[in-house]
């Protein structure tokens, strides 16, 4: 456990899996920016970096009920990002999850 931001403790090609679930959302560009630049040391040469992550475009009338989102992100912008710092995205499913997992009904 640790900050995201600071992944030096982590060795260089260790992981083979990443895997991030609503997090960039939280960090502003340059850290979103620092954090994949600290990727690209610590992932295995065939790594994968793997993201679940809120889609602006089908949530832009709830995205700030959270207080705690600080950068927008849309399935076209992220993988843009992604690409600008150096990374192939494989897949990007537009809507895949809900908003929240806050309802009346079981999760």
């Amino acid at each position: 456990m640790g900050d995201v931001t600071d992944l030096s403790s982590l060795a260089s090609t260790s992981i083979d899996f990443m895997f991030a679930s609503n997090l960039f959302e939280h960090l502003s560009q340059n850290e979103f920016a620092s954090v994949l630049r600290q990727l690209k040391r610590i992932l295995a040469r065939n790594g994968t970096l793997n993201l679940l992550q809120l889609n602006y475009y089908y949530t832009s009338r709830k995205y700030f009920d959270d207080y705690t989102h600080r950068t927008i992100y849309s399935h076209t912008s992220i993988c843009d990002f992604l690409e600008a710092h150096g990374y192939r995205v494989i897949e990007c499913r537009p809507r895949f999850l809900p908003l929240t997992v806050k309802s009346r009904l079981p999760v």
